[in-house]
């Protein structure tokens, strides 16, 4: 609907209101019981009231008022009741409905009304058909009409019973309808609603109907059960329709005399006023009923809906601590173990973390905690203060056991109800072994390293203070002098920038991105080859059948460069250096065997020659950092290998072509495919072996 059309449609709601008032007016004179004068309902004051909070601000609520009172003098004129008495009720129904206006609307609420305060509405209409009472009361006597006591309580509550049937009913009505309950909906809702439920409500009403027919007192007020039943297993909006209903029959039989409450032996006053106390009854009863169970029904489903959001954050939670690298474990105040997702569980099924030990076996967390805390997870202390973090050393279970350090934090958990008010700790536990065991290496590392490079920092500053302390002294320079001191300040620079390329190439070699492709090792332009022409290309490099990797190929080049280069600088002096490389497949890896026929390793030394800085036969004066070997070994293990080093291997056919020599076997990932690039014809032998001697090599570039 465009702007333009919307006030067409509120004009014709206002004269619709207008209408529906008139007949509400003719309603109320013809619901006069037989041979009485007095109605026994005023139908149109709950029908201005309905128009008064149905309209879209304040002065069109004005106007509503005024034109509800002129409608009614009008209608009631020509009914034949008088211009006098039509003045009477028309100023006492402008009256009560203003009164009720202001109760239900007070000034910080805006039109048209939105809410269903039944408390305040009851207590608006009571004041309000008191106020329209007395008006009547006062100006009756000027009208030349004399009502008794009895008569004047039956006019109140013919104004209150109108105000609450059509003016409260209707604007509960209204309300629901503006917030997406219509009557057609809930209508449609029932007729979808199982059968049962349908045939249920079809008796339910027929017995509340049923009740009024009967012509005697003690079964009117059998009409108010099914009524309540309906109002609390039934939407609101259905219970409304059952009270206009019933009202609407109540009124109709007691304006005809076929209902129990016009029996010939009561009053037109007693009649009126029983019909009225049974319509107040019906709607206070049936409608109370009815916003309660509305009520219930929206806790209930917020209730759902919580215990839903609570289900899956529990389910959120579940699947987060399962996905956890870290254990996750809740202890009671004495020990027990309550919960634990699958990393604690096993962590703890592996090692005695859990446990404390005794004279006699394992036995569960002590209460105190005190004589296991030094060695175990700190639940005394988080229950007393709080929270703790510490560092725990613990030990594999079996024959072999092993120490294992946990980073613990341990957290005390409110005492619940639930919990039988007993208090729990919620532990978190990390292995942090080989994080220990690198941050110790770093440090060692970092240690040797700052070691290393002070040697070539000193020397160079020796050199350069030998030549400023003789110009400093005005001696006479001696070129020879100089230039020894340039030499030696220049070698000690060299030694530093390999020491500090050295740990480049371990930085990137550990930190580095892995771009894993297959490769074949084998190929001219493979690694083997690279490593030999930078690193060893004096170097004879023969192969036997190498199996194809997944691996980086740039990091393989840095491996195998370094292998070789060491083939080639502790070669056998006097014999040129070689090196045999073959492999096999070993399951999903390709094991790799590189053997030269060098100075060899001692025995004592083949697992520490692998660390950083570690360098065998330093007694030589071979040139190197001592980072080589332990740049093989992180790349190898960031491909998942592991490398080891050995006497040469007799079945490489170096034997007595110089040295004991060395083999070094690690393993790869094996490409998809499992290929195997098959050995290569022998190369040709150089001329003569003297002419490539250690000590007369091209001296390529190496980090070892």
């Amino acid at each position: 609907m465009t702007r333009s059309d919307q006030p067409t449609r509120h004009l014709v709601s206002f004269l619709g209101m207008a209408v529906f008032h008139a007949a509400m007016v003719l309603a109320g004179i013809y619901s006069v019981p037989a041979n009485g004068t007095l109605a026994a309902t005023s139908p149109a004051a709950g029908a201005a009231l309905l128009w008064v909070l149905t309209c879209r601000n304040r002065t069109c609520a004005r106007v509503a008022v005024v034109a509800s009172g002129l409608l009614t003098v009008a209608v009631v004129t020509l009914a034949g009741l008088g211009l006098a008495a039509a003045l009477l009720i028309a100023v006492a129904g402008i009256v009560q409905v203003a009164v009720v206006a202001v109760v239900v609307l007070r000034p910080d609420l805006e039109l048209p009304y939105r809410r269903t305060n039944l408390p305040r509405v009851v207590v608006a209409i009571v004041a309000g058909s008191l106020a329209g009472t007395a008006v009547a009361a006062a100006g009756l006597p000027l009208s030349g009409i004399d009502l008794s006591p009895l008569e004047l309580l039956a006019w109140w509550g013919r104004q209150a019973v109108g105000l609450g049937t059509v003016g409260f009913v209707g604007v509960f009505l209204w309300s629901e309808h503006r917030a997406g309950r219509s009557v057609a909906r809930e209508v449609l809702a029932l007729h979808r609603s199982p059968v049962t439920g349908r045939l249920q409500l079809i008796g339910a009403a027929f017995v509340s109907y049923g009740a009024l027919a009967i012509n005697e007192d003690a079964f009117v007020f059998l009409a108010l059960p099914p009524a309540i039943w309906i109002a609390s297993r039934y939407s609101p909006v259905i219970s409304a329709l059952h009270v206009l209903g019933v009202s609407g029959l109540a009124i109709g039989l007691t304006a005809t005399g076929h209902s129990a409450l016009a029996e010939e032996t009561n009053t037109p006053a007693a009649t009126v006023l029983s019909l009225q106390v049974f319509l107040l009854t019906l709607l206070l009863t049936v409608l109370t009923t009815a916003v309660l169970s509305a009520q219930r029904a929206t806790l209930l489903r917020e209730l759902r809906e919580r215990d839903q959001e609570r289900a899956e954050r529990l389910e959120l939670f579940g699947r987060t601590t399962a996905a956890m690298s870290d254990g996750l474990a809740v202890y009671d105040e004495d020990g027990t173990l309550v919960l634990a997702n699958e990393v604690a569980t096993l962590t703890l099924a592996t090692t005695d973390l859990g446990t404390c030990p005794a004279e006699a076996g394992e036995v569960p967390w002590p209460t105190d905690g005190r004589r296991c805390l030094p060695t175990r997870m700190p639940l005394a202390e988080a229950l007393e203060l709080g929270r703790v973090s510490a560092d725990v050393t613990a030990h594999t279970r079996g024959e072999h056991r092993q120490d294992v350090v946990f980073a613990v934090t341990a957290a005390s958990l409110r005492a619940s109800e639930s919990w039988s008010g007993r208090r729990r700790v919620l532990v978190v536990f990390r292995d942090v072994t080989d994080e220990r065991a690198h941050r110790e290496a770093l440090t060692d590392f970092a240690a040797r390293a700052a070691h290393d490079l002070r040697s070539p920092v000193a020397a160079a500053r020796s050199w350069i203070g030998f030549t400023q302390h003789q110009v400093l002294a005005g001696d006479e320079l001696d070129r020879d002098d100089i230039a020894e001191s340039l030499q030696g300040t220049g070698q000690a620079l060299d030694r530093m920038l390999g020491l500090v390329s050295g740990l480049l190439d371990q930085a990137t070699a550990t930190e580095g991105r892995l771009r894993r492709t297959e490769t074949d090792l084998a190929e001219p332009d493979g690694p083997l080859h690279r490593a030999r022409a930078l690193q060893a290309p004096d170097a004879v490099l023969t192969l036997g059948d190498l199996p194809h990797v997944e691996a980086d190929p740039e990091l393989l080049v840095q491996l195998f460069g370094n292998l070789l280069g060491n083939a080639v600088k502790y070669a056998q002096p006097g014999h040129v250096a070689r090196v045999h490389v073959e492999g096999r497949h070993d399951g999903e890896r390709a094991q790799l065997r590189v053997t030269d026929n060098g100075l060899g390793v001692p025995e004592d030394q083949r697992d520490v020659v692998f660390d950083r800085l570690s360098r065998a036969h330093r007694d030589l004066g071979v040139a190197g950092s001592g980072l080589g070997l332990s740049i093989c070994r992180t790349i190898v293990e960031r491909h998942g290998g592991t490398i080891r080093c050995e006497a040469a291997d007799p079945t490489a056919g170096l034997t007595g072509t110089g040295g004991p020599g060395t083999t070094f076997v690690l393993d790869l990932p094996a490409s998809a495919d499992r290929a195997v690039s098959p050995a290569p014809a022998p190369p040709r032998e150089p001329a003569s072996d003297t002419t490539r001697v250690r000590g007369t090599l091209g001296s390529g570039p190496s980090t070892t």
